[in-house]
């Protein structure tokens, strides 16, 4: 949260419902925040659909956009977007993302797979990667319009658009979440009961503009 400090960035919260919800907008209210906007439900990566649906004209306003889980530290940030926007010049690609730290990578069954391999070219990592930290040009804001937004849907809309899905190749983002991976965690359960669905459902409900 340490983030909203920053004057060079303009941050718009969008929050699905939680136990956690009252105090995170006692936290926020009262911030330098350009939008905050909270669901009744948490209806998970659904809430990305709608508020892509009601505010990409917003977003239109800046010339990067980043969309970010904010469980994510690093040691320099400015380095970080830097390096981000660099990767942004090059012509043939469209979306620029954070590396992760795979120092805390939860060791269960499968988790050797959810970081893709990646080539190392002249600036960048060539890879896809998931939506934690991704940075994309305004001008090509367009390339969330009519889609779910799901890391596999995005990288098929990419593909299709001939267009690269790099990472930083000096910059690493820590995955705090991660370390919540752990048996009898509540968060861990939680996504172990609702692997199947969490992320492809048709759940929706309102939202209250709280900024």
């Amino acid at each position: 949260f340490d983030s909203i400090y920053d004057n060079k960035t303009d941050y718009f919260i969008v929050e699905n419902k939680s136990p956690n919800s009252d105090n995170i907008e006692e936290f926020f209210r009262e911030k330098k925040i350009t939008g905050y906007i909270q669901f009744e439900k948490n209806i998970t990566n659904n809430a990305a659909d709608i508020f892509l649906r009601d505010y990409l004209h917003r977003l239109k306003e800046y010339k990067y956009v980043t969309f970010s889980d904010c469980d994510l530290l690093v040691k320099d940030k400015g380095t970080l977007f830097d390096e981000l926007f660099k990767n942004l010049e090059y012509k043939d690609v469209l979306i620029s993302c954070a590396d992760l730290e795979m120092k805390n990578l939860p060791k269960i069954k499968g988790s050797e797979n959810w970081v893709p391999n990646s080539i190392a070219r002249d600036g960048y990592l060539e890879g896809f990667t998931g939506i934690h930290f991704l940075t994309i040009k305004s001008e090509n804001l367009n390339f969330f319009k009519d889609i779910h937004f799901l890391d596999t849907n995005l990288h098929l809309r990419c593909k299709r658009w001939k267009k690269k899905w790099v990472k930083t190749l000096n910059t690493k983002v820590y995955h705090l979440t991660w370390d919540l991976y752990i048996a009898g965690n509540e968060y861990f359960e939680f996504k172990l009961e609702s692997h199947d669905s969490l992320w492809n459902h048709k759940t929706v409900c309102d939202y209250k503009v709280i900024i």
